[in-house]
């Protein structure tokens, strides 16, 4: 059933190769599911993560936690972790959290050196060659739209008050 409506919002999306490609990355992660061990150190692998006062993607914010920033995972389900940071403890969704740790420099000379565009990239599980090599098998893939799309940044204001005009249930949110 899945692939039957993806597959109708690929054809519905046909004429716009850059909103095919968003809609091909959301359906992929969104059937990724992590999971972690009650006990594990699990690390931010997005710019940014909020630590909220429940599994709920509208939830009061506790923290902002920044990528590469450590967490221990007091229990885990598919999609939300309970985790304790800095004397806090609230839930990150999963697919903000890596059970790698990871190592970002910008100090020139180190083998590990990473820009802003690949820390973007890391948390989609792009990388720069990736990329290019996507971007030289197809040229119809547009990634200035989607670069320009990443740019955009929508409040929590913004949000809720979508929500209201929308006349949306925010328990389901």
């Amino acid at each position: 059933m899945r692939y039957l409506y993806l597959n109708r919002l690929l054809k519905l999306t046909a004429r716009s190769s850059s909103l095919r490609l968003l809609v091909v990355c959301l359906t992929i992660s969104s059937s990724i599911r992590l999971s972690f061990a009650e006990g594990e150190t699990a690390f931010i692998q997005t710019r940014s993560a909020s630590l909220q006062t429940e599994p709920r993607l509208l939830a009061k914010s506790l923290q902002k936690l920044s990528y590469g920033d450590s967490v221990q995972v007091v229990s885990s389900n598919a999609d939300w972790s309970k985790v304790s940071t800095h004397g806090r403890s609230g839930y990150i969704h999963n697919s903000a959290l890596s059970s790698r740790k990871l190592i970002l420099s910008n100090k020139p000379g180190l083998e590990n050196s990473t820009s802003d565009s690949d820390i973007s990239l890391a948390g989609k599980g792009f990388s720069s060659e990736v990329e290019k090599q996507l971007a030289a098998s197809n040229q119809a893939l547009n990634f200035k739209a989607v670069d320009a799309m990443e740019k955009i940044s929508i409040t929590e204001k913004q949000t809720l008050s979508f929500i209201k005009a929308g006349k949306l249930n925010q328990e389901d949110l």
